[in-house]
């Protein structure tokens, strides 16, 4: 196993635990809502160059407009600049446009999450509206695929890779819409917790654990069905066939859970593919992100996807985490999760 898929498993099983400490919040009942609208952008390229997103946050009890603070990472899960490629952000409500304090967290070594802090300078009264550019690089770069990229006509990563959102972490009910007017004719999105525009209970950064993909996507099965509990989205054309290899991967996740047994019913899941120059895969909730490589321009298909990391990535959703001793859930699970991993295939 290279150093950069041990980085990346480490990191998918830190975002998990994330995942599941942000769970613990979705017994109470949700307040208020935060309205995404989220447009890729091309401003003429050929590529996408930003994500235009706008954010209104309404029915929130008065307090919580006291002290009112947003955050967006500077780091997040390795990838670095994400705060500084946030650009035109602007706070209002209906006074005007709200003043705001920078400060920023000191580097947290290693890789992991720290933040740029946006507080008002002033009580905001909801509903509040927040927009803001978050720019797209076209650059692959080496480890997981937590940042946004832009290639083959659309964008995919993670929400953490570009969300500026609220510090509170009460539960809300989130939704996202998706303005995909400046992509090709045909385009579509997708993201960890649904297809298209997505309702979601909880605190406002779950929307942080998602995988996302927009654009001239391909999808497994191919016709949307509300029945299918394993579903994959691709951007690009990997090197490999992928309608039997998504088949073995479907069936693999059926499998898993059969030999596990707990999980009843059988959640859905979401696979995304990247097509560039990553190959190992990440996992966040009920989903992951696997790499391929392209195909060549004419070239048939050739050779399998990569398999053991499907098994891997997808065998997180049912290893789970344990809580201590300290240091020791990562070093476990991801051994036991390498075992089946070895085992169940």
């Amino acid at each position: 196993m290279t150093s950069v898929t041990i980085v990346a498993l480490s990191l998918a099983a830190t975002a998990a635990s994330v995942a599941a400490q942000a769970a613990s919040h979705r017994t109470a009942a949700p307040i208020g809502r935060v309205a995404h609208v989220w447009k890729p952008v091309r401003d003429g390229d050929s590529e996408v160059v930003a994500i235009e997103v706008r954010t209104v946050l309404s029915g929130f009890p008065t307090a919580l407009g006291r002290h009112f603070s947003l955050k967006v990472p500077i780091t997040y899960a390795s990838i670095g600049g994400i705060a500084g490629r946030t650009e035109r952000l602007t706070l209002r409500d209906a006074s005007g446009e709200v003043a705001l304090t920078v400060t920023d967290d000191a580097p947290n070594p290693g890789g992991f999450p720290y933040y740029r802090h946006l507080g008002a300078q002033r009580d905001v009264r909801f509903p509040v509206t927040l927009t803001y550019r978050a720019g797209v690089p076209h650059t692959p770069f080496r480890g997981p695929p937590f940042g946004l990229l832009a290639a083959y006509g659309g964008v995919s990563g993670a929400g953490s890779s570009f969300l500026v959102l609220p510090e509170f972490e009460q539960a809300t009910t989130s939704t996202v819409h998706w303005d995909l007017s400046d992509l090709a004719p045909g385009s579509r999105a997708a993201m960890s917790i649904g297809e298209g525009d997505v309702t979601h209970a909880g605190p406002a950064a779950d929307l942080q654990q998602s995988w996302i993909m927009a654009g001239p996507i391909g999808r497994y099965p191919s016709a949307a069905s509300s029945h299918a509990r394993f579903t994959a989205t691709w951007l690009g054309t990997p090197s490999w066939a992928v309608e039997p290899e998504m088949q073995w991967a479907a069936a693999m996740y059926e499998f898993l859970g059969k030999f596990y047994g707990y999980l009843k019913p059988l959640p859905r899941y979401r696979v995304f593919i990247r097509v560039g120059t990553f190959r190992s895969g990440t996992a966040l909730a009920s989903s992951f992100m696997g790499g391929a490589a392209p195909r060549d321009p004419g070239a048939a298909p050739s050779g399998e996807s990569t398999r053991q990391t499907f098994t891997h990535e997808m065998g997180h959703l049912f290893v789970g985490q344990i809580d201590a001793p300290e240091g020791f859930s990562s070093w476990f699970t991801e051994g036991l999760n390498v075992y089946y991993t070895r085992l169940l295939p």
